[in-house]
């Protein structure tokens, strides 16, 4: 774009232009500053002079002081020259002149605070401020700005809205505005959130915060959006559509939500404006809310204020049996499901001697009615094959023990949630002390049902984040401030976090062999209850088994970060210079570790008591959870290898001008980026950018503003992009930072009673990161996903909105549009000859594997629709008061239409059937041999939701709310996690497809294809105030 520019640029004066920036801006403002100063000593502006003069009567001089006084660039001697000549007119009697210097003193600073107590000034003060309160927003320049003047598309939500639409978590919140598409998974992680039509793996592209502190994963960069989040202290929920990588550099890709809540020194609160709980030190509101689906919500906040210090103590506790799915065909766990399984591939063969010595050493005839024994054709070896008989029996053992208690439960449909966030913050002087931790502990469940166990059998998602800060704001004279934050993160998965695995005998990617079907019984006794015992003494449970098998992860990242921010504002311009420091400490890779589901036994933990002939105090937390932090290992790592140091060092400057008063603003702004990695002090990577962005607002009216914004920005790789195997990847740490680059039009009407907005969006974004699973044989990387480089994505769209306050009745409308394509994607060839070991491979004579990978480019190289995305979308609601002496009501209907996802052949992911007769819905190549899925799709929907507000003035401090949720009890899907494909059971097995590629198609570690969302559902809540 216009990056190359401004490095040409800098890089002729030959001077870092990070530096060239920060010292013109710097220039600016010692020019401006020096300017006031000569202004001020031109003109008397002594402001215990001018109130001498003032309590004197001397008006008549005190004007013509002043009125120099006015033209001062320091906005603040201008503004104490306005209070005075206030003083003077009230004097006169003259208060239409006294509310027109008042007047101006607001509008150019909202924060004024007047240094008289004068009671009619301070009366007109209050009223004018009401009236020309601007709407701020924090997020784009990490300060308060008037949102008209703000270099971005900016959109805000407000505790009133929040309140009167029954919103419960932030997802419902996002779900109700434009530019963002809502992938409800109620797993891991509960919803994929994508803005501005740009679909991934995983909620990573938009930086998530809460009063400026980001929330992502320091591992993962995931955003746990969920219900742990309290609603109840939201002040204000402000989004930013486009990359503000300028400002917080590879984390805001395409956009960022900011959570802006209630500082101690406020009152926040569903029913914070209760008069009669204005002036008590201590004071507490929230919500308690009982539903559908057996939930139990508490949203509560505590506050203490005083004279110097104010604490606040915020907290939820959300607990819900969770969204049942059980009649899905994927999550009904019915044992018929089972007879897709094969079993062909459980053989054994060898040299006759080998194979005699086999059938001896395990006992078995060589008769056996479970066995085939025939040699092969050359006479020289045998082949030990399952009868029918033997299928039929490797058919029982798995129906049984897919059948029996899992982890002590019966095998059903469960989606148990247990989510909680505690929160503290302590103000004083100018200092905001805090801390804050949450625990998301949800299913784990977006594998299908002959792949793993519900969550009351075991796999469960247990994110926890803990993080502590200390926030520092000062101004420093008239025109200068700064701010400080610091803050330190550890976030981790909780111990009980597990996979509970279905390992069947018709599972062609085990090795099992005949013996365990002919004898089980060695299988439980030798295998599949054995246990390992290192050098140590420590002991572990195999690998290998039969049935539901346990697979326990534990990952855990620290980071912390310093930020200093110094701005620099007169009347016209606003310049803004800081820097930032962050070091990260993380696990690469997963540690995990496995045991056996124990039939017979309530529990692992009472299995093993039984086993090991222990006492009940032998065993502790850590044997009962698996213990993945301290038995666990990564996947293909040397000792040491998976422990990283990542260092991020980012200064940053925009500078903000106002051509013409009031009219045309132009800013822009710079950041210099550099980040370096270790890996035991010897490996190491990293990467610098340097990141534009430009502004251009023109105010067209007081009320309509035009707005042109471009950026480029970058989404630095997470580690877990890189290096996490999970169940199923290879590490790729040679995947590059994706890039963007961003261009937007609006037009806005900020109107009180009629506002409206339309803006126009178009990005481009380059060395997109995607998962693929390479078409090689070799055994690291057979039948496993890895994160590379794949293409281009373009995207444009266009969202609109507008509300209406009418006789009472509160209207809001919005919709978006959104059209995207991947292109320009690289041959699969040329991606797979980067790994090492590959190219000798591919370049052998094995002619086979080149006309598999041919086949493989001619498929990737068209270009595609992305998946998941809906073209249009559109959302509407009204609410309605009704304010008597006695009780207040409020109603509130909001709809939501999302049109139709496409997915399946021709788009990014072409193996997804959609929500269809899944068994008659693919089309078979002509070598009717892959799966290929046309007009596939997830069905478009329209949902009426509800909310009804209910106060009996005489029960101060008291209102009930009534929440709904699809009153009209619509069957609707969400999109499956991004990954989801064609699924076992679902889809027929093409004729020509071996079974094994059939499986691992379809069965291994796939995700389900579609989520159906919630039926009607209500909750119940009481808000409180006391």
């Amino acid at each position: 774009m216009f990056k190359s520019v401004v490095q040409t640029s800098f890089y002729l004066l030959r001077i870092p232009p990070i530096f060239c920036l920060f010292f013109h801006f710097f220039l600016i403002g010692f020019q401006a500053q020096a300017q006031a100063q000569a202004q001020e000593n031109k003109c008397n502006c002594s402001i215990l002079e001018s109130k001498n003069l003032y309590n004197v009567g001397l008006f008549k001089e005190l004007r013509e002081r002043l009125n120099c006084c006015l033209n001062n660039p320091n906005k603040g001697i201008q503004n104490n020259a306005r209070e005075i000549l206030a003083l003077v007119a009230i004097a006169q009697d003259d208060l239409i002149q006294a509310e027109q210097y008042i007047t101006e003193m607001v509008r150019s600073n909202i924060n004024y605070q007047p240094m008289d107590s004068n009671l009619v000034l301070l009366s007109l003060f209050q009223r004018i401020k009401r009236e020309n309160a601007k709407i701020t927003v924090s997020s784009v320049s990490k300060k308060p700005e008037d949102i008209r003047t703000a270099p971005a598309s900016v959109l805000l939500i407000t505790a009133d809205q929040i309140k009167e639409r029954g919103y419960m978590d932030i997802v419902d919140i996002l779900t109700d505005i434009p530019g963002f598409d809502i992938s409800r998974l109620y797993s891991t992680p509960n919803t994929n959130i994508y803005q501005l039509g740009f679909r991934q793996d995983i909620t990573e592209r938009t930086l998530f915060m809460v009063d400026g502190i980001e929330e992502n994963d320091v591992w993962s960069n995931y955003v746990y959006a969920s219900t742990q989040y309290p609603i109840n202290n939201i002040k204000a929920v402000e989004i930013l559509y486009g990359p503000a990588s300028t400002m917080y550099g590879a984390r805001a890709f395409v956009g960022t939500v900011n959570i802006i809540t209630y500082s101690p020194k406020e009152r926040g609160g569903f029913l914070s404006g209760n008069e009669e709980n204005q002036t008590a030190k201590w004071y507490s509101n929230g919500r308690l809310s009982m539903g559908s689906y057996n939930t139990k919500d508490l949203d509560m906040l505590l506050g203490y204020q005083s004279d110097g210090v104010n604490i606040q103590f915020t907290a939820r506790i959300n607990q819900s049996d969770g969204h049942d799915m059980s009649d899905e065909q994927f999550f009904n766990y019915d044992v018929n499901d089972l007879d897709v399984f094969q079993y062909d591939h459980i053989q054994k063969s060898g040299k006759t001697a080998e194979i005699e010595t086999y059938l001896k050493d395990n006992e078995i005839s060589i008769d056996n009615d479970l066995l085939e024994v025939s040699p092969s054709i050359g006479g020289d070896s045998l082949f030990v094959r399952l009868s029918q008989e033997g299928k039929d029996r490797a058919k029982e053992l798995d129906r049984k023990a897919y059948t029996s208690k899992v982890n002590g439960a019966d095998i059903a449909y469960s989606n148990t949630t247990m989510n909680y966030f505690v929160g503290c913050e302590i103000s004083f002087d100018k200092f905001i002390l805090g801390f804050r931790a949450w625990k998301r502990k949800e299913g784990y469940g977006n594998y299908h049902d002959l792949d793993m166990a519900p969550s009351d059998n075991g796999s469960i998602w247990a994110p926890e984040n803990k993080t502590a800060y200390l926030k520092y704001d000062r101004n420093i004279g008239e025109n200068f401030s700064l701010s400080i934050l610091s803050t330190f993160k550890h976030h981790r998965l909780g111990d009980e976090t597990s996979k509970v695995s279905f390992m069947p005998f018709g599972n062609p990617n085990i090795s099992y062999d005949p013996r365990y079907i002919v004898n089980y019984s060695s299988l439980l006794d030798t295998n599949f209850l054995s246990k390992n015992v290192d050098v140590n003494g420590n002991q572990s449970f195999p690998n290998i088994g039969h049935g539901w098998k346990n697979k326990y992860f534990f990952y855990q990242g620290t980071q912390g970060r310093n930020e200093l921010r110094i701005f620099y504002d007169t009347e016209r311009l606003t310049v803004m210079g800081g820097a930032e420091f962050r070091v990260t400490s993380s696990q690469g890779d997963y540690l995990s570790t496995n045991d056996f589901n124990w039939r017979g036994y309530e529990s692992p933990r009472e299995h093993k008591l039984s086993y090991f002939n222990l006492e009940n105090n032998d065993i502790t937390n850590d044997d009962y959870f698996g213990n993945a932090q301290s038995k666990g290992t990564a996947y293909s790592q040397t000792e040491g290898s998976n422990i990283f140091l990542v260092y991020d060092f980012g200064a940053f400057a925009q500078l903000s001008y106002e051509v013409f008063e009031n009219k045309f603003y132009v800013v822009g702004g710079l950041r210099f980026d550099s980040q370096k990695s270790r890996v035991n002090s010897d490996q190491k990577s990293g990467f610098t950018d340097l990141l534009p962005r430009i502004g251009l607002i023109y105010n067209l009216s007081d009320r309509i503003t035009l707005k042109v914004n471009a950026a480029e920005g970058y989404q630095g790789p997470s580690l877990w992009t890189k290096y996490s195997t999970g169940t199923n990847r290879v590490p790729n740490p040679r995947v590059k930072p994706e890039r963007i680059e961003y261009i937007d039009f609006s037009i806005t009407d900020y109107g009180k009673v009629f506002n409206w907005n339309i803006t126009a969006f178009a990005h481009k974004i380059e060395d997109a990161i995607s998962s693929k699973r390479l078409p090689i044989s070799l055994d690291y990387y057979a039948n496993k996903d890895i994160h590379v480089n794949v293409g281009e994505y373009d995207i444009k769209g266009l969202f609109a909105q507008f509300g209406l306050k009418w006789g009472g009745f509160h209207f809001y409308a919005n919709g978006t549009y959104t059209s995207g394509i991947k292109s320009g994607e690289r041959d699969i060839y040329e991606i797979a000859a980067e790994f090492p070991g590959v190219a000798n491979f591919l370049n052998s004579n094995d002619q086979n594997n080149v006309n598999v990978l041919n086949a493989e480019i001619q498929e990737l190289s068209d270009v595609k629709d992305i998946a998941d995305i809906a073209n249009i979308k559109a959302n509407a609601g009204v609410t309605k008061s009704f304010n008597t002496q006695q009780i207040f009501t409020s109603i509130n209907l909001r709809a939501n239409y999302v049109g139709k996802k496409k997915v399946g052949f021709g788009t990014t992911v072409p193996t997804n059937p959609g929500v269809i007769n899944a068994s008659e819905g693919y089309v078979n190549t002509s070598d009717k041999s892959e799966f290929r899925f046309e007009n596939a799709s997830i069905p478009s929907y329209f949902v009426i939701n509800g909310n009804l507000l209910f106060d009996i003035k005489a029960l101060k401090g008291v209102r009930l709310g009534l929440q709904m949720r699809n009153i009209l009890n619509q069957k609707y899907y969400h999109p499956g996690p991004a990954q989801a494909g064609a699924t076992i059971g679902m889809v027929d097995q093409p004729e020509g497809m071996d079974y094994r590629n059939y499986y691992s198609t379809t069965s291994s570690n796939k995700h389900i294809l579609y989520v159906p969302q919630m039926l009607q559902n209500y909750t119940l809540s009481l808000l409180y105030s006391f």
